[in-house]
């Protein structure tokens, strides 16, 4: 897993956190976001150019902290970190929004 990262982004930071808590292996790539052009391997990720960007293990790409966030709960459900029940999840749906 690789995730296009910027350190002082609150966006990165979330999703950072979700690796954390789950322990999953994943490359940090930092991008300067001041740079122009911006790297074409990130463009290649999102084409808006904006960090957190997401490449899983088998190429699926995936951009926005919260869709990403999920994305990574969901293959481990058994760590419970997005819940399948709807009041849990509601929970933390509103601490990610």
């Amino acid at each position: 897993m690789k995730l296009y990262n910027a350190d002082l982004s609150p966006n990165c930071l979330r999703v950072r956190a979700a690796i954390q808590e789950l322990t999953l292996p994943v490359e940090l790539i930092d991008v300067d976001l001041r740079a122009s052009p911006k790297p074409p391997a990130l463009l290649a990720v999102n084409p808006n150019g904006k960090v957190p960007a997401f490449v899983d293990d088998d190429g699926f790409t995936l951009y926005e902290s919260r869709a990403i966030s999920q994305y990574l709960a969901n293959k481990l459900p058994e760590r419970d970190l997005y819940p399948a029940d709807d009041k849990r999840r509601a929970l933390v749906d509103q601490w990610s929004y």
